[in-house]
């Protein structure tokens, strides 16, 4: 059984796929936040007060009204709005003061301070404690917290560099990660983002395509990903095609993984574990995507010019003004489907290296 293993192994560390895409250069410990019908409710008509060090901050939201008082004296008032994917609040104060946003701590007292968008370049997050409010689930968050919000802080950075270090260890030693992030010959962040997720995506669905014994399929994937990784080919003829792999790879391998009588043989069962870090490594790309997306939108907002400006130096402006509206689905289908792969993972006893499916719960994949 062990001689079998070890050809197994062998048989699939000498196929094309060495020539690997993971990046985990930019992954941080991913605190599970509170969004949607819940984080509406906690910010609606509530009143709480934050700790850090020796400043005490009371926060008071009426309607899309807020409030600020810092040692009982208001310091600021102005109006929130959540974005869209309702996992953050935007605060503007109303005398031309610079706005800021809010995110707060699934399930403990805890309240993320941003200087500038979450997930933009050079953004400044502060922890805070709430030590007080006047919603009942809140106190009971505050009664069974222990620590300070400076505490909490050491802690994740403790935890950060162990976490990243596994993980790292255990998806380089699977895939050969290179961190070259010219790589792709992009002409800007956004579209290297979205050659890295789709690469680390598709790269997932070859080899789960091969664990089916759906060899044909998987070669098709192979070929296309062979034409992206070739900067010699246009920029935008590698957005196109990519486009298109991606929706048709998707949709046919879906219906596999939902199949719940199919067994697999040893060396399917090695393929579909082979194919979980790329998952987990796309869906931290699908991040990294949304957040360039965010960044272009705020950045061509701010300077009043269009689209074409900002992406004056590409290679393909055409390409890319067909793609960025696409990436919202993109993504959405995107994280179901990896949602997917790890779920029949777990449901076919399928080896989790790294118990990266529990890593995947903490990034934000449920985009909207």
């Amino acid at each position: 059984m062990i001689l079998i293993r070890f050809l197994i192994i062998l048989l699939i560390s000498s196929s094309p796929l060495n020539a690997q895409t993971i990046n985990l250069n930019s992954m941080v410990v991913k605190e599970p936040k509170l969004k949607g019908v819940q984080f509406k409710e906690f910010l609606t008509n509530h009143e709480f007060t934050v700790l850090r060090g020796k400043r005490s901050i009371t926060f008071t939201f009426k309607g899309k009204v807020y409030e600020i008082r810092e040692n009982n004296n208001l310091v600021q008032k102005g109006t929130w709005k959540m974005n869209l994917r309702k996992n953050n609040v935007r605060l503007k104060p109303y005398k031309g003061a610079k706005s800021f946003w809010l995110q707060k701590f699934k399930g403990k007292p805890l309240v993320f301070h941003y200087n500038t968008l979450p997930g933009k370049e050079n953004t400044i997050k502060t922890t805070y404690k709430i030590v007080e409010s006047d919603k009942n689930n809140i106190k009971k968050q505050i009664a069974k917290f222990q620590g300070t919000a400076e505490e909490y802080d050491l802690y994740v950075k403790k935890n950060k560099n162990i976490l990243n270090k596994t993980i790292s260890n255990t998806i380089s030693s699977a895939t050969g990660f290179s961190g070259d992030l010219s790589k792709f010959g992009s002409s800007s962040e956004l579209t290297h983002y979205y050659f890295e997720a789709s690469n680390n995506y598709l790269r997932a669905l070859e080899l789960l395509y091969r664990a089916y014994d759906n060899n044909v399929e998987a070669e098709k994937i192979n070929a296309s990903l062979e034409y992206m990784n070739n900067s010699k080919n246009s920029e935008g003829d590698r957005l196109k095609s990519t486009k298109l792999i991606l929706d048709s790879s998707t949709d046919g391998l879906k219906p596999n993984i939902q199949n719940a009588s199919y067994v697999f043989s040893e060396l399917g069962r090695s393929y579909y574990e082979k194919a979980l870090p790329f998952a987990y490594a796309a869906g931290q790309s699908t991040v990294n995507l949304i957040s360039a997306t965010s960044r272009v939108q705020q950045n061509i907002k701010s300077s009043g010019s269009g689209i074409e400006t900002f992406f004056q130096n590409a290679q393909d402006i055409g390409a890319i003004m067909q793609i960025v509206p696409e990436i919202p689905k993109l993504t959405k289908n995107m994280s179901s489907t990896i949602g997917l792969v790890f779920s029949g993972a777990k449901e076919k006893k399928i080896r989790d290296n790294g118990n990266l499916n529990a890593k995947l719960k903490e990034l934000d994949l449920d985009f909207e």
